[in-house]
């Protein structure tokens, strides 16, 4: 290196650097356009980040004025707009729950041993009820009885295991969510607002809308509606001695009945439970729920500045009854009175908009061409608060008697139980039971028939307006509960004077009209109808400025199925509903626009439209038809799941099995009836917490166990501790801390203190660990009742007769455990209780059979032992 100048090493220093003279100048030559080049991208970035906030932004305006709207004072993020505008029947993508999918399918081959048992044994025996066609689904006593075993073939044994052995190795992987962050965000917040009791979400009265309020708000407007003393009374009870009273009134009324020969000793089990015994059947379809009002708000009424200054829109009270203490006598008394109310109406009598349609085809056969008429509509103010049960029950009396397809027992019978329901029928508020003063109850299984026969009475016996001078003006009227529509010969004065008429002569009744319509155009039910130039009565979709247009987003956890059936039915209905070809092309593409928006596919759309075209064709000439259908019914076996992801492997691996079905059962039809999950309806919605009132959140206390407290409860002492490790064969297992010996629709387990105390001998003769070591010493259970109620009725099957012997201790699997094993120490206290988990109470059955799955009770347990019921 000594040998190389000066100028040689600044040559190798300058190559070394990869610099040279020029190169700074070159470098700024490639830097500049590199900065360029972010600078661009930059400013891309911004740009489709601003577009993207605009878009945002429409979007979420364009929900804000249609789908959902916010009445509450609370600023509402978009986030939760975004996931409020999926809709409320949208549901959320869920993992298949191998327990409930095991249990759907036992029940399913519950189905097929019957059938192969009626088979075999006769068809005589097939059901227990005569006229099952024309019993009401709802008034069905679910069974939960086997067949025989020995009556199980070895076919059958084969089919179950093929099926039981498919469902143990189908794999149920957890579906992608179909909820973005952000939408997941929204979720959280809206739940967490509904939980505080800061906000309501409800559905609006019409339209399909989504409506946000304060939670005071609302609850304040059905308040005032509750405490308007001329519509209600409160009554000095409280909710279970009604409850109680109301029960024992049915029962009487139903034995006084049947004692007189009106009722048959079937109807008797079927509306109150009662056995030829005197006992009560053991089903959860008799244990009646509290019934609770419940408020929608009709936002088709407010006016668009209204609603920008979140006006509370007018609402009605709707009584939710289903499952209360005097459903079951409605939905026996509902068909009856369906089929005299329609008879006793039938020249009036509108059943839908598809019949109003029928009615207009055959008005436009008989018009002559040169009539002159008008088109109108009226509307019954508030109908169902303005009818009077004593004018209900007089109307009911008339048409009772004007029938002929009903004997007189039924006759007597139906209208003494509909007296009962409309007399006795009541909603608890705020813990306080209010009765109907003026009306009868809105969303009662009876009160459209109730109406119908009112208004019928009214208009044609009482009043007898077919007598008034002004009836001759009117050449049609028919009519749909409170909503009227006819043609009028006369002049729009004298329509007015009819009306004012026909409000003068009501008035004493209570009954007034208002909301006339009169013209060659009116708007009825969701009907245009007009005239046309050559004097025909045309028609075509009416939407309410207020309809939101939403469908199911195609989004949801459904079947693919699901969402070209909504697309098909919708189209269906537009095209029924068009008489014009080309209203009924405006509004296929307002359809196919709002199914877009949805998320519907435009391609598949089109596919699916001249299938609807072709399939309405069919329907109009059946319809039009007087060749009966000869369509074959086969019998259908049914079986019941939740829908999950790999649904389509089960449907596959069952229809692997319908030959040996059919062998077993005869020639019948599989089918799958999937249950929906959970959707955001159910997440949001809280109309029963709404009508509890403002209700503070409890506070987390110090509790040793699960006891109530009582001094003279005898389950107290037999409870776990919350700081006790409970592990069911090698499975560790937690308490619910909300419940109680007091909670009622809760599944329970017991575990033998002895044979706890057996696991740790034989853990520590073999040096094993104890959760290794299998002993049968737990027990899961349920009960619609108490869970002390439930403990007692264990309790009781230990008891000694005199002759020192348990004659009941097959009646309890504890006891008869404990007779097996632990004879000598026969006492109830051998167990701790514990209860795991609260349910609803037709689901009692199903989360029980949960557990005992999951821990493997019935294999390694208890539950393996069989009691006498």
């Amino acid at each position: 290196s000594s040998g190389i100048n000066a100028e040689s090493q600044s040559v190798i220093q300058r190559k070394r650097l990869r610099v040279t003279p020029s190169d700074n100048k070159r470098k700024r030559v490639r830097e500049k356009p590199k900065e360029d080049k972010r600078r661009l991208n930059r400013e891309y970035k911004k740009r489709q980040k601003e577009r993207k906030n605009e878009w945002m932004k429409d979007k979420v305006n364009s929900i804000k004025n249609s789908s959902v709207r916010n009445l509450s004072d609370i600023e509402i993020p978009d986030i939760v707009y975004l996931y409020l505008s999926k809709g409320l029947g949208f549901i959320h993508s869920t993992t298949g729950s191998k327990e409930d999918l095991l249990f759907d399918a036992k029940e399913f081959l519950r189905k097929i041993a019957w059938k192969a048992y009626f088979r075999n044994n006769g068809s005589s025996e097939e059901t227990e009820d005569d006229d099952v066609d024309n019993l009401h689904p709802d008034l069905r006593i679910p069974s939960r009885k086997h067949p025989p075993t020995e009556a199980k073939s070895a076919m059958f044994k084969d089919i179950e295991a093929r099926l039981l052995c498919f469902l143990g190795t189908l794999d149920l992987k957890k579906p992608r969510s179909n909820l973005t962050p952000a939408e997941e965000r929204g979720k959280g917040w809206i739940r967490r607002r509904v939980k505080e009791q800061q906000l309501f979400v409800t559905r609006a009265d019409k339209g399909g809308a989504i409506l946000i309020l304060n939670f005071q708000d609302a609850l304040e407007a059905t308040r005032q509606e509750m405490m308007d003393i001329e519509k209600f009374e409160c009554i000095k009870q409280k909710p279970t001695e009604r409850m109680d009273s109301i029960r024992k009134k049915v029962n009487k009324k139903v034995l006084t009945l049947e004692e007189r020969n009106k009722l048959s000793a079937k109807d008797r089990l079927l509306i109150t439970g009662i056995t030829d015994e005197g006992g009560m059947k053991h089903s959860p379809v008799f244990r009646s729920t509290v019934p609770f009002p419940y408020p929608l708000f009709k936002i088709h009424k407010c006016t668009p500045q209204q609603i920008e200054d979140k006006v509370i829109p007018p609402l009605r009270l709707v009584h939710s009854t289903r499952n209360g203490p005097l459903y079951r006598v409605e939905k026996w008394c509902s068909p009856v009175l369906t089929s005299i109310s329609r008879e006793y109406c039938k020249n009036e009598f509108l059943l839908d908009t598809p019949d109003l349609i029928q009615q207009l085809e055959a008005l436009n056969r008989e018009i002559d061409p040169n009539e002159k008429f008008l088109l109108f509509t009226l509307d019954v103010v508030a109908l169902y608060p303005s009818i009077s049960v004593d004018m209900a029950l007089e109307a009911m009396d008339h048409a009772f008697s004007c029938d002929g397809n009903h004997d007189e027992d039924t006759r007597t019978a139906v209208k003494e139980l509909s007296e009962l329901i409309l007399k006795e029928s009541f909603v608890v508020f705020e813990d306080r039971v209010y009765k109907g003063k003026k009306g009868i109850p809105t969303g009662n299984c009876i009160s459209r028939q109730c109406a119908d026969f009112t208004m019928h009475w009214l208009l044609f016996v009482m009043l007898k307006i077919t007598d008034w001078n002004f009836w001759k003006c009117v050449a049609e009227w028919k009519r749909f509960i409170d909503d009227i529509f006819g043609k009028w010969r006369g002049s729009a004065h004298q329509f007015q004077m009819f009306i004012n008429k026909l409000n003068e002569e009501s008035k004493p009744y209570g009954i007034q009209f208002a909301d006339a319509q009169i013209g060659t155009k009116v708007h009825y039910l969701d009907l245009t109808i007009y005239i046309d130039d050559e004097n025909e009565i045309q028609y075509s979709l009416y939407r309410k400025e207020t309809d939101a247009r939403q469908y199911l987003n195609t989004g949801s956890f459904h079947p693919t199925s699901v969402f070209r059936s909504v697309a098909f039915s919708q189209m269906l209905r537009i095209i029924s509903r068009n008489s014009r070809e080309e209203t009924l092309i405006k509004d296929m593409k307002e359809l196919r626009d709002d199914l877009m928006r949805c998320g519907h596919s435009e391609g598949k759309l089109l596919e699916i439209e001249p299938k609807a075209v072709l399939r309405s064709m069919e329907n109009y000439a059946r319809a039009n038809s007087d060749v009966p259908s000869e369509d074959e019914v086969k019998e259908t076996l049914v079986f019941t799941t939740k829908f999950f992801r790999e649904v389509d492997k089960l449907k596959a691996f069952v229809r692997g099995l319908n030959l040996d079905i059919k062998r077993l059962v005869g020639d019948v039809r599989v089918i799958f009836a999937l249950k929906k999950n959970t959707n955001i309806q159910q997440t949001v919605t809280m109309n029963r917490r709404l009508s509890q009132g403002r209700t503070d959140i409890p506070a987390i206390t110090s509790k040793r166990n699960q006891g109530c407290g009582g001094t003279r409860c005898k389950t107290c002492p037999l409870l776990f501790d919350f700081d006790d490790e409970i592990r069911v064969n090698g499975q560790r297992l937690h308490l619910d801390p909300k419940l109680s010996c007091n909670s009622k629709n809760i599944v329970y387990l017991a575990q033998c203190i002895a044979c706890q105390g057996k696991r740790s001998k034989i853990a520590g003769e073999l040096s094993i660990p104890e959760e290794q070591v299998l002993v049968e010493d737990t027990y899961f259970g349920q009960t619609i009742s108490e869970g002390r109620a439930r403990m007692n009725g264990h309790r009781s099957a230990f008891k000694r007769d005199q002759s020192g012997n348990f004659p009941d201790h097959a009646k309890s699997a504890l006891a008869q455990h404990c007779y097996d094993h632990h004879q000598q120490n026969m006492d109830i206290k051998n167990f701790k209780i514990g209860f795991v988990k609260c349910c609803k109470v037709f689901d009692s059955d199903r989360e029980e059979a949960k557990f005992i799955s999951k821990y493997r009770t019935e294999i390694s347990g208890l539950n393996r032992i069989k009691v006498i019921r």
